[in-house]
This record gives structure tokens, C-alpha cells and sequence, in this order.
């Protein structure tokens, strides 16, 4: 059942990109609008399921933010951590790949944004790059309680009442707490040509 969901959701990727087009005038100015939509809400703690595409390679997971930093990242399909570390967004890292490819110009650029948050929901990137473009998709965004957390993301001991950090299950969340992802200045997006 699995592997027919992550085909339809590759279907509807691949789909998705057929609509990217030049940067304009109105998405720059949507872009600026969400953004601050984004930075005026009252939480930086929050969990989201986030999907990519880039390069031949897939990766489909739940990430957790805790303080405005990714402590936790789950593989949706195995209920581990990633077994390549790499670097994860937050949604202000999507708004920054969407402002460098905005303002850089040679890429096409599809932007989409949820109503009630104003997070990017979608992130599609093309280029002449023969490796193709970059598709990110955020979603599911629930936010967390902002007390109770260690900078780890793991709920406070002197907090016993507060939510655990993911919707996993407590095998799931004692390995994920083991997992220390990544952390990289670098850009992500493939270089225009």
C-alpha cells in the first residue's frame, strides 16, 4: 500500500513541475506577503511532514523543530532516521531557498502556501541543470508547545505533562532521539547553468 502511495506522490511531483515557469513581479511580492505571515505567527516549535525530490533521489519525512532548529527527523516509510545525513529544512530554510532562487533568476519558479500559516507548501525549482530541478513539498504543520522542550527537541524531565515532540511510537521516538541530523550553511539547490 505503501509503495502506491509514494508512486502517486511522485506522479503528482512530476505533474506539479510541468506548471513551473519564470519568476514574476506577483510571485516575488507573494513570496514577501507569506513570508511575513510566516514570521508573525506565535510558535517556533512545530512538526511537519516535509517530501523532496532532487537529483534522482527521494526522501519522504517528519521533521521536527524545536526553537526554530530541526532536532528530529523521521523516515516516514521506515520509522527511522534518515540513513544518510544530510541537512533539513525548517520552513524559514524553504523561505530561503525560495528567496535565493528568486532573486538568482536562472530558475523557474513555483511557489504554493498554506492559508491558516503561510509556510510553503510547495517549493519547485528547474533549471538547465542536467540533473534536473528540485521539488520540495511541506505539509501536515502542527505546532508545539513552546515550554517543556530542551534545545534537543525531548520533552523536559521537570515537565512531565507535556506532548512528545513527534506522533511516533515510543520505540520510534527513543531512536529518533538518539539522532543528531546534520547541520550545513551550504545551499541545497542544484547549480543553474
Amino acid at each position: 500500500m505503501r509503495s502506491v502511495i509514494v508512486g502517486l506522490a511522485f506522479i503528482a511531483a512530476l505533474g506539479a513541475c510541468e506548471g513551473t515557469r519564470a519568476v514574476t513581479s506577483a510571485d516575488k511580492a507573494g513570496l514577501a506577503e507569506h513570508e511575513a505571515q510566516w514570521a508573525a505567527r506565535t510558535f517556533h516549535s512545530y512538526v511537519y511532514d516535509y517530501y523532496e525530490t532532487q537529483l534522482s533521489t527521494s526522501y519522504n519525512v517528519h521533521i521536527t523543530v524545536v526553537n526554530d532548529t530541526v532536532t528530529t527527523v523521521i523516515d516516514t516509510q521506515t520509522g527511522q532516521p534518515p540513513a544518510v545525513p544530510r541537512t533539513w529544512p525548517t520552513i524559514d530554510g524553504l523561505f530561503n531557498e525560495a528567496d535565493f532562487a528568486v532573486r538568482n533568476g536562472n530558475y523557474s519558479v513555483s511557489l504554493e502556501y498554506d492559508d491558516q500559516y503561510g509556510y510553503l507548501t510547495l517549493l519547485s525549482l528547474t533549471s538547465n541543470n542536467p540533473g534536473g530541478g528540485f521539488l520540495a513539498r511541506a505539509s501536515n504543520l502542527q505546532p508545539l508547545p513552546e515550554r517543556g522542550y530542551s534545545t534537543t527537541g525531548r520533552a523536559s524531565e521537570k515537565a512531565p505533562n507535556t506532548i512528545a515532540p513527534t506522533r511516533l511510537s515510543a520505540a520510534a521516538s527513543a531512536k529518533a532521539a538518539a539522532y543528531v541530523p546534520v547541520i550545513s550553511t551550504s545551499n541545497r539547490l542544484p547549480p543553474p547553468r
